[in-house]
């Protein structure tokens, strides 16, 4: 059990570096906005892009917008609620992160109203095996429109990674419980 935990933990570490090495050195930067930006506006004023790639995403709030320039204190070009995210007027000061910290910021939020909304409905979550299939293909088929690049194909071996750590613990519950239930 021992050797698999530690297989396991040696396989998370390396699917993190693969994450940060196809992210790449830009990762992770935030910035602060420096004069107030209206919801249909196409220029965001900070006080530095240093670290921002030349185009690409940041995060204000629950809004992600895309950008196809910047210069050394604007992000230009800016088309607003993208993957559905609602589009807002935003006041000086308030944050902007770039894709990795505006995910991580965003993911952290979905938790923890995922939480909030499992334990709601914790009475009425079932553990029938049947249904299983489903929910496993809800996940598979989920709309993953936040994922660009090559993180899409992180996703296909993490899935596979994922289904392997199950099975294996499912396989190590079911010898721990033959070895308290079954002594004989």
């Amino acid at each position: 059990m021992g050797k698999m935990l530690g297989f396991f933990i040696l396989i998370t570490l390396m699917m993190g570096a693969l994450g940060m090495f196809f992210q790449g050195a830009q990762g992770g930067v935030v910035t602060t906005l420096t004069a107030s930006l209206t919801s249909t506006g196409t220029t965001a004023t900070v006080s530095t892009t240093d670290g921002f790639k030349n185009s690409g995403r940041i995060i204000i709030r629950n809004e992600i917008m895309r950008y196809s320039g910047k210069t050394a204190t604007t992000f230009t070009g800016l088309t607003r609620g993208v993957a559905g995210t609602p589009a807002a007027a935003y006041a000086s000061g308030v944050r902007v992160y770039d894709e990795v910290a505006g995910y991580a910021n965003l993911g952290s939020q979905y938790q923890t109203l995922q939480v909030q909304n499992e334990v709601e409905q914790a009475g009425r979550i079932t553990l029938n095996p049947l249904s299983w299939g489903a929910l496993v293909e809800r996940v598979i088929t989920a709309n993953q429109t936040f994922l660009t690049g090559n993180w899409q194909l992180i996703m296909l071996p993490w899935y596979a990674f994922t289904g392997c750590l199950l099975f294996s613990l499912a396989l190590a519950m079911a010898g721990l419980i033959r070895t308290v239930f079954l002594r004989g």
